[in-house]
């Protein structure tokens, strides 16, 4: 799908890891809709299996310090929040862990 997409210009090791992050990414949204399901412990496998090639993410107490200074410049808007910290930190802080610190820091 990438080769094709139009937009390929060879494969780098940031492409590669952007590929695996996606393909995890759906099998866990994959997962939270069958729970309790054979397909959902086989994704689970992939999912422990793949883990070992992404990168480590920041813990909530360790992504913290570094977001409370990004979210100030975001004139109490989530979105431009969420960009600029995924700019900055894509891949390395989970999304999830950036709203909700976002959130608890008062943006909207």
């Amino acid at each position: 799908e990438v080769e094709k997409s139009g937009k390929f210009e060879g494969w780098t090791e940031q492409g590669q890891l952007d590929v695996v992050m996606a393909h995890v990414k759906s099998l866990k949204k994959s997962i939270s809709t069958m729970e309790g399901s054979d397909l959902a412990a086989t994704y689970q496998k992939e999912i422990d299996l793949l883990a070992d090639y992404l990168p480590k993410t920041l813990s909530e107490a360790e992504a913290r310090p570094l977001l409370e200074p990004i979210a100030a410049k975001a004139n109490g808007k989530l979105g431009p929040y969420m960009g600029m910290v995924m700019k900055q930190y894509k891949g390395k802080i989970d999304p999830g862990v950036i709203r909700k610190i976002g959130q608890e820091l008062g943006l909207s």
